[in-house]
């Protein structure tokens, strides 16, 4: 299998990551999937990634399981998915973490921890035994940090740098390859000083379904770096 005759999943695909990863699937000739809440936005998606024939968007919330099973069930319905680049989470910043209540919590753990595990227990089941397979959990180097303001933040992908731990190994025997990519970078749309344009960055994760590479954490700091220090 190759990545032009694939089909990638590409959860986050209206952030700048998801974003990227996305254009750079269809860019190498990938069938692309991709998950909003949001019914409208879903609906726009295929056209504004500049290739509505081959993007399926579908409506889902993966941050409950129902919600991450729906769309599991839906997927198998369209014949499953090669690549799965779960890049999910917005950034947070609203004050230290004994000032915040119990519903910001909450709503904290769904967007940047929920959706994660819930995501891998819906979808990784089919992919242990489909050849060729990949699972790309994305993290931030923010959850290392110790940004004022950032602490709910910090928490959430903390658990996500646990949860990418245990799946990569409990995934060691299993056909589909689970890594972590781990960003250092600012990745925006559009290109500016200091940031790595979201449709560059995407090579990464395309390079990282191409590749044989499984149970890693792989470091992004930069289009270069990441190009030197990766090895199919």
């Amino acid at each position: 299998m190759t990545i032009e005759t694939s089909t990638a999943l590409i959860l986050g695909a209206t952030g700048n990551v998801g974003w990227g990863a996305a254009l750079a699937f269809l860019d190498r000739g990938a069938q692309v999937i991709v998950v909003s809440r949001d019914a409208e936005r879903a609906a726009s998606l295929p056209e504004t990634l500049g290739a509505p024939d081959r993007v399926t968007a579908l409506v889902g919330d993966l941050s409950t399981p129902e919600g991450a099973h729906a769309v599991a069930r839906e997927l198998a319905s369209r014949g499953g998915c090669d690549h799965v680049f779960a890049s999910m989470g917005p950034w947070w910043q609203k004050g230290p973490v004994v000032e915040q209540s119990a519903a910001e919590y909450r709503a904290v753990m769904a967007s940047n921890l929920d959706c994660h595990v819930f995501a891998a227990q819906a979808l990784l089941p089919e992919l242990r035994t489909r050849a060729g397979s990949s699972y790309t959990i994305v993290t931030g180097a923010g959850g290392h940090a110790t940004i004022p303001g950032t602490g709910l933040l910090v928490i959430a992908v903390s658990a996500v740098f646990g949860l990418s731990r245990m799946l990569r190994a409990e995934h060691t025997d299993d056909a589909v390859r689970v890594n972590e990519l781990l960003i250092r970078a600012r990745i925006e749309r559009e290109p500016r000083a200091g940031v790595v344009p979201a449709a560059t960055f995407g090579e990464a994760p395309v390079a990282i379904a191409a590749s044989e590479v499984r149970g890693q954490v792989l470091h992004y700091d930069s289009p270069e770096a990441f190009a030197a220090g990766f090895s199919a």
